[in-house]
């Protein structure tokens, strides 16, 4: 099996639940313009020589943010798949869509916090509306030509319309729909493929690799963003795409590390909270036991003054200050500071391959420093600034929190709309 996911804690989402032989590509391309977004798609079918004989996940995003029609779109164009499924939603977080309308707990979404997003604000809750030239699939429909949205308000609903897929249908969404597409492929799920060994690419050397999961993550390093349109797209010329650097993480099933550490062994804990769906976190306890600033970063910092002696702080947690939504520029500053806590000098080139990479006995004992991100665009321009080519992926926390290790330093990744789980209050590594 084969996932394309559009942002990178959705990518390590998919990793964690994946079964071995995985290859989960991580593209960025909800922070790109929609032809941006179009081209990196044909990159990486090119690239990995995907075709119709593969299985092929499409990971969206659960509250249908991104230029999800678009690539949806550019796939089924490459590879001549004539149907879609797509079901976005997560009904075991709450999320659902029945009568044609997107509901969080209940609440529509375009009332939800998700109308706050810098770049694809909720304005309306009618799928049909936000997905432009998109199909509605009731529980009772045959499924149509092209892309349809399919309702489901439960596992059951999922199943339902996952036993509608048929060959020549590409299957797109989120983690609920990702497990009940696991379960189906082992007893009935009607796709199947030969394994195949994969290649790990670098630019100076191709070889082939005994087989094991990897995730591939797209860097674009931009410095200007281009606006966002959630539009219908017309089949058009294949795009020429030239070849780009890019992460490659290669993670194998999730392990809980020998070694055991607990929050008081690190010299410095950095929380990152660059999402603006995050959630105030100092009311837990957590933050006042282990005396971490809660406040926003400074204006002067945000703007580029000098972040020496705020940077000095023992334990810091850094957030957007109010009423600053550039999402560039957010990305941008968070990186810089990043790099200047861990005394590390930004880089000005792509990484050309980061791996994740699991062995039976992870050793956490030397690790002193702590790093939590919150969202997934950000965390794709801090990895990208550090330059950091190799990471342990330790295990998987919480849904879609995941525990890295890069030399002394723990990573923890996190989607800004997901729950910390048991994060802050009961995490040993």
């Amino acid at each position: 099996m084969t996932v394309i996911a559009d942002d990178l804690t959705g990518a390590a989402e998919i990793a964690g639940m994946a079964p071995a032989g995985t290859v989960v590509i991580a593209t960025n391309t909800r922070s790109l313009s929609e032809t941006e977004a179009q081209e990196e798609t044909v990159r990486v079918i090119r690239h990995y020589a995907l075709t119709k004989e593969h299985i092929i996940f499409k990971k969206t995003d659960s509250a249908i943010r991104g230029h999800i029609v678009a690539e949806l779109q550019t796939i089924m164009r490459e590879l001549g798949y004539e149907r879609c499924l797509l079901l976005p939603q997560n009904p075991s977080k709450g999320r659902v869509i029945k009568d044609g309308m997107y509901y969080v707990n209940d609440v529509p979404l375009h009332n939800t916090s998700f109308s706050y997003d810098p770049e694809f604000p909720a304005v309306s809750s009618e799928v049909q509306e936000v997905l432009k030239g998109a199909s509605y699939l009731s529980l009772n429909d045959r499924m149509k030509m092209g892309i349809n949205i399919a309702e489901a308000k439960s596992k059951e609903d999922i199943e339902l319309q996952v036993g509608k897929v048929e060959r020549d249908t590409l299957v797109a969404g989120a983690a609920d729909l990702f497990a009940a597409i696991r379960s189906q492929r082992s007893t009935d799920y009607p796709i199947t493929v030969q394994p195949q060994n994969r290649i790990t690419v670098k630019p100076q050397n191709r070889t082939t690799a005994k087989p094991q999961n990897r995730i591939t993550v797209q860097p674009q390093n931009r410095t200007t963003a281009k606006p966002h349109n959630r539009t219908t797209v017309q089949p058009h010329n294949r795009i020429t795409v030239q070849p780009q650097n890019r992460i490659t993480v290669q993670p194998q099933n999730p392990i809980t590390a020998k070694g055991q550490l607990s929050f008081d062994g690190f010299s410095s804990i950095t929380i990152v909270q660059g999402s603006t769906l995050s959630q105030d976190l100092s009311t837990l306890s957590f933050f006042s036991q282990y005396n971490i600033q809660t406040c926003p970063m400074p204006d002067d910092v945000f703007d580029g003054a000098d972040r020496t002696d705020w940077l000095k702080k023992g334990n810091i947690c850094m957030t957007i200050p109010q009423k600053r939504s550039n999402p560039v520029w957010c990305k941008t500053i968070m990186a810089k500071t990043v790099c200047e806590r861990f005394g590390i000098i930004p880089s000005e080139k792509s990484l050309t391959s980061i791996e994740i990479i699991h062995t039976t006995e992870t050793d956490v004992s030397d690790a002193d420093s702590l790093l939590v991100i919150e969202g997934g665009a950000t965390a794709f321009a801090i990895l990208t600034a550090m330059n950091w080519d190799k990471l342990q992926l330790i295990e998987q926390i919480a849904a879609g929190v995941v525990a890295l290790k890069h030399d002394n330093v723990i990573v923890v990744l996190k989607p800004g709309s997901y729950p910390w789980g048991g994060m802050f209050s009961n995490f040993k590594l």
